[in-house]
């Protein structure tokens, strides 16, 4: 601890215990070389609790988990009034629009990443289309994954350091292939598509693709991050 020499027993003790509350009193203690005695006179005249500390901490750490859940389209669409989980039907397609779409992972998606592919249903008819892609390094491979596995596996990845999730990227394409006849619309018909991919390390983990018919859905985003799906009404 060299490079502390110029503060303080105390500026040591004080920062040490912000900095992890999860250090026992002796600890601290042997970081500013004292006694066990003289941190709990510090902490004392400070009027700082390691178990209040510890709390925060916990805290902040929930918080900081759900802020980064709130902030994945997959977590929204659960949220949103027409659907749950009976709404999301597993598919053996992949839904890929435009192989544009992937142009992140191009280069890695046969040898690095697997797939899963849903349905959104409204009234027993197909709504939405939604392909996810994962990286085999951070998800275990296997047949199939139902959407809510899939949701609890990608939210694991949050506690990861160095996580950054992807602001949503949204285009309007002209629908092709399996994205047309699965939404049911002819071929060159506008089709929403959104993106978002996570990553670790700068290294992408999750790609996320959905795709709407863009006549048929309402979409919007607020000044505080939260975002609007609503089903419009198109020649039903």
């Amino acid at each position: 601890m060299g490079n502390l020499n110029y503060k303080t027993k105390k500026e040591i003790i004080i920062e040490n215990a912000y900095r992890d509350p999860f250090l026992k009193i002796e600890d601290l203690a042997e970081l500013a070389n004292t006694t066990s005695k003289y941190v709990r006179t510090i902490l004392s005249e400070a009027n700082l609790s390691l178990m209040e500390l510890r709390k925060d901490y916990a805290r902040s750490i929930e918080d900081k988990r759900y802020s980064l859940s709130d902030r994945i389209i997959l977590n929204h669409l659960i949220k949103t009034p027409l659907f749950d989980w009976k709404n999301i039907i597993e598919s053996e397609h992949l839904f890929l629009n435009n192989p544009l779409d992937i142009n992140n992972i191009a280069a890695q998606v046969q040898s690095n990443f697997f797939h899963q592919s849903y349905s959104l249903l409204v009234k027993n008819n197909t709504w939405g289309l939604i392909s996810v892609f994962l990286d085999k390094g951070h998800f275990q491979e296997q047949d199939s994954y139902s959407y809510k596995e899939v949701l609890e596996n990608i939210n694991k990845v949050l506690g990861e350091k160095d996580l950054e999730i992807s602001n949503l990227d949204l285009i309007v394409d002209l629908a092709t292939g399996l994205v047309s006849s699965q939404l049911e619309i002819e071929n060159f018909n506008p089709v929403l598509r959104i993106k978002q991919t996570l990553s670790v390390n700068t290294d992408i983990v999750v790609l996320i693709l959905l795709y709407f018919d863009a006549r048929k859905i309402s979409f919007s985003l607020s000044h505080n991050g939260g975002i609007t799906i609503k089903r419009k009404a198109y020649n039903d």
